[in-house]
């Protein structure tokens, strides 16, 4: 297990376009999105960090009384670049590691368990469906340095962008890597999909 990359979750957005902590409304009318998004990676790995906003208590209280492991940034309001390279650098040990957003509930478990083997074979995984590329998004290690230089809100697309030649496209039979919630419609949507 400890050769396997572990799972950084992002859930520190402000989700101004929500109206609200989006990660605390819910896909099923029981568990919030971020509960059910964490739920289908531990299923897959016991390696994983959520990394949250420190301003946002009712999220951390819950991932308090689940037990899911977080931690949070002051610097999760300056873009996603910055929450995911405080993730790795909390995680420096792991072999790789497989950026993961919480607001896509419907990602399935033998997805996840996919990118984590494809990883142990190649440096940058992105998972795909139908030709479209998704998430969740692998890096080994040798990425460790331009992870944790990330900044701004574009996340890693840079390090996509500039090593197109070691990226591995993973080809997922799972629409719900293309999925997320952005806006109350796009939770509409999703649940009338499930």
């Amino acid at each position: 297990m400890s050769e396997d990359a572990g799972f950084i979750l992002l859930a520190a957005g402000l989700s101004t376009r929500f109206g609200r902590n989006k990660l605390l409304a819910s896909l099923d009318g029981e568990q919030a999105l971020i509960l059910q998004t964490a739920k289908n990676i531990l299923r897959a790995s016991d390696k994983l960090l959520v990394v949250s906003n420190t301003n946002h208590h009712a999220l951390n209280a819950l991932l308090d009384k689940e037990g899911i492991p977080h931690l949070s940034t002051t610097l999760s309001g300056l873009g996603m670049g910055h929450s995911l390279a405080f993730g790795v650098q909390q995680r420096a040990s792991w072999p790789g590691w497989i950026i993961c957003l919480a607001d896509m509930p419907t990602i399935k478990t033998s997805t996840y368990q996919s990118v984590q083997q494809a990883l142990k074979h190649h440096q940058l995984i992105v998972a795909s469906h139908n030709g479209n590329k998704g998430k969740p998004v692998g890096f080994s290690a040798h990425f460790y340095k331009q992870l944790t230089q990330l900044q701004g809100d574009q996340g890693a697309r840079s390090i996509l962008r500039n090593n197109p030649n070691q990226t591995f496209l993973l080809n997922c039979n799972d629409p719900g890597i293309l999925l997320d919630v952005d806006t109350p419609e796009q939770l509409e949507k999703l649940k009338s999909l499930n």
